[in-house]
């Protein structure tokens, strides 16, 4: 959806990167200063077919217990501020 493509670059941190990943044909306009006034980056990845995905998807289902130090807590979109002041709180804990 090219809205979340919009959303994303809005509200990625200063000298952030998005990352889209999959395939569309549908346009996403981005406001161009703004990639180079945040410093942000943009990405397109399609490494792999649906196939591939799926057994990548269920390999992290089945590794769960190997993952789980990449994983911070979890907050809903409308806890947004909640994260935030999480990952300042305690920097340790948050990925950077």
């Amino acid at each position: 959806m090219p809205e979340l493509v919009q959303t994303a670059v809005r509200l990625v941190s200063q000298a952030g990167r998005v990352v889209v990943v999959g395939l569309s044909a549908h346009d996403a306009p981005l406001r161009v200063g703004d990639l180079a006034f945040r410093e942000i980056d943009v990405l397109g990845v399609s490494c792999c077919n649906g196939d591939e995905f799926a057994e990548a998807a269920s390999l992290v289902g089945r590794r769960r217990g190997a993952l789980a130090g990449l994983v911070t807590p979890e907050f809903s979109l409308d806890q947004t501020p909640t994260p935030i002041d999480y990952a300042i709180r305690h920097r340790a804990e948050a990925m950077e």
